[in-house]
């Protein structure tokens, strides 16, 4: 590359971060259902090894503790991405108002 190539790969990273900061992130709501979606999934898959284990008598606690644990991450990113659903959807709702002004 060459200081002119670089220069502009400079410059465009530059005005994508101020694009960013003034009009702020969009957010695609599909890919943060998608997100959601395979969090429950996981957090299905948890549920199930945690009643398995609860079955079977000679389970270490260790892995008890590991599936309690994978379940939490699985609630909070369910969590993060619910959140994550309404901020778009409200920025989607003031970008139509803005429009309309």
């Amino acid at each position: 590359m060459n200081s002119k190539e670089i220069d502009k790969t400079i410059q465009a990273r530059k005005d994508r971060v101020m694009r960013n900061k003034l009009y702020g992130k969009t957010v695609d709501i599909s890919a943060w259902k998608s997100h959601k979606e395979s969090w429950k999934e996981n957090l299905e898959r948890y549920y199930k090894e945690q009643k398995e284990l609860n079955k079977n008598s000679e389970h270490s606690d260790k892995n008890m503790i590991l599936i309690s644990n994978n379940i939490d991450i699985c609630l909070l990113n369910l969590d993060i991405c619910t959140m994550q659903i309404k901020i778009a959807e409200l920025r989607e709702h003031n970008t139509k108002i803005k429009t309309n002004m």
